[in-house]
């Protein structure tokens, strides 16, 4: 079945160590994806973040490389939009500053939920840039 992915990679001028913590804590995403994030961040633990009212998305810890890499895999029913779907994020140094590598794999197709999803990404991503270099992220709210 062919699959759609989101592929996104920006530069952020702050150490690979705080950038790492802000994508693979609980207290991190609160700061600039949703302030409605929960769970365990362990390898093989379940991180939940809310959304509008009754959206929710699960995603279980699959893989951690201290300062490195996060791999997050959909945890939720085969109806989800999100069904099979997988977040892998890099972190490098070049130039001194982190690389960030943003993967979101296996989307069913690009659809109008693809493309919401892409742009969004994009949204939460300047986010995240700004939360590790000014300490003021945006992330969702209501």
């Amino acid at each position: 079945m062919p699959s759609a992915n989101i592929r996104h990679m920006l530069f952020i001028d702050a150490p690979r160590r705080k950038v790492f913590e802000a994508v693979s804590t609980v207290e991190g995403f609160k700061k600039w994806w949703t302030v409605k994030t929960m769970g365990e961040e362990k390898i093989g633990g379940i991180l939940t973040f809310g959304f509008t009212p009754g959206v929710n998305a699960k995603f279980k810890v699959s893989r951690k490389k201290i300062h490195e890499l996060i791999e997050l895999v959909y945890h939720g029913r085969k109806e989800d939009d999100w069904f099979n779907t997988k977040i892998i994020i890099r972190l490098t140094t070049e130039n001194a500053k982190t690389k960030v590598d943003f993967n979101h794999n296996g989307y069913s197709n690009a659809d109008e939920f693809y493309g919401q999803c892409n742009f969004s990404w994009a949204k939460y991503l300047q986010s995240l840039k700004s939360f590790c270099e000014t300490g003021e992220g945006k992330p969702f709210v209501k």
